[in-house]
């Protein structure tokens, strides 16, 4: 009886570690109750996860290989903050390693969310409940038929290797590295002291200012940037302002840029460009009062708990019409014009923009047709 006792709590022991082992090797997964992915959708996702992970892994070993380091983050008050990158890089390859257990989160597809609801929205992710959701958009091959939108990474490794005029910008604007800017709002992969990474700032020419102290994020269009204070003005704490340059630490766009330079131009075999520095300052703001760099942001994400004040699908302003100029779009004031707003999702272009372009300008009215969401 008393070996018999013992057997059975051998066994027990037994069966407890090894269920523990299983729950502890957890890693990402698809929901197979809720909100199920079909296959097809499954497998564009896991191939996107798998880049995304190969770009976090190799940029944790080679982060500050070409300008995109410095590009993103010089000028931070932390000489140490390489080292930290890594550790960065490191972590968001073991969330999107399928076979580490460290960060476990949920997959699932369901379009019929509130987020999914909003126009152009297409993935988002809740830190709290470990789960990522993809909105059908996600899935567009092109949606808007420009070479603006988030395209899948063969697509834009395809362009890379043929086109002259691939940049920064457009390796950026690929899946995989919007699933790497998703990874950093999660307090797991930052590790840092304030907590998971936000976005105070959205596009190469404003993530390039912001550690440099002169990013001032009233800039962001009001329909993207909420209700939320981040950077609050000297004079006025209730409105935004320059932004500290430790903020690009704590900027989700800015990890995505250096990943994407670094693992696109290792893929590649040559190193990917960066676009031209955009003027500082510009000539004016989103409200027409100060200076602002040319919007040429797709806006990622935005936070359930913190909702813009206007809805994404609002009519953006058109372009000016002056290619030289490096002012900022603004709409239409006067009630009596008969000429409508342009279509944001029928906007084209055939060119990627610099910073002193139309084109460029004319992103803003594509800002929101490419954006992802932290939940």
């Amino acid at each position: 009886m008393h070996v018999t006792s013992i057997t059975v709590v051998a066994l027990l022991a037994f069966i407890g570690r090894s269920q523990a082992s299983r729950i502890a090797r957890r890693a990402w997964h698809f929901d197979t109750v809720d909100h199920v992915c079909p296959q097809d959708k499954q497998d564009i996702i896991t191939k996107e996860i798998d880049y995304a992970r190969q770009m976090a892994e190799y940029t944790t070993n080679h982060v500050k290989d070409g300008p995109y380091f410095d590009a993103m983050f010089s000028g931070i008050p932390d000489s140490d903050f390489g080292t930290k990158a890594k550790d960065i890089y490191t972590r968001v390859t073991n969330m999107l390693d399928p076979g580490n257990g460290d960060y476990d989160f949920n997959i699932q597809c369901d379009d019929t969310t509130d987020l999914c609801k909003i126009p152009n929205i297409q993935a988002h992710m809740n830190d709290g409940s470990k789960r990522m959701n993809f909105c059908n958009r996600f899935f567009a091959q092109n949606p808007d038929g420009t070479e603006f939108a988030i395209l899948s990474t063969d697509q834009r490794l395809s362009e890379g290797a043929s086109s002259a005029d691939f940049n920064l910008r457009k390796a950026q604007r690929s899946r995989s590295a919007v699933i790497v800017h998703e990874c950093t709002h999660t307090q797991y992969t930052t590790g840092l002291p304030e907590g998971k990474a936000l976005d105070y700032a959205y596009g190469y020419n404003s993530c390039w200012l912001l550690p440099r102290n002169k990013y001032d994020r009233k800039c962001m269009p009001e329909n993207v940037r909420g209700r939320k204070v981040l950077c609050p003005d000297g004079q006025n704490p209730d409105e935004e302002g320059i932004c500290p340059p430790d903020r690009a630490i704590y900027n989700a766009d800015s990890y995505s840029f250096v990943a994407a330079g670094v693992w696109f131009s290792n893929k590649l075999g040559k190193e990917v460009p960066l676009p031209p520095d955009p003027p500082t300052p510009a000539t004016r703001r989103q409200d027409g009062s100060e200076s602002c760099p040319v919007d040429d942001s797709l806006p990622f994400d935005g936070d359930e708990s913190d909702p813009p004040p206007v809805a994404s699908s609002s009519v953006a302003p058109s372009p000016t019409s002056d290619p030289s100029s490096s002012v900022a779009p603004s709409p239409t004031t006067d009630p009596s014009s008969s000429k409508a707003p342009q279509d944001p999702i029928s906007s084209s272009a055939t060119e990627d923009p610099s910073p002193s372009s139309a084109v460029l300008a004319g992103t803003q009215q594509r800002r929101a047709v490419y954006t992802t969401t932290l939940w």
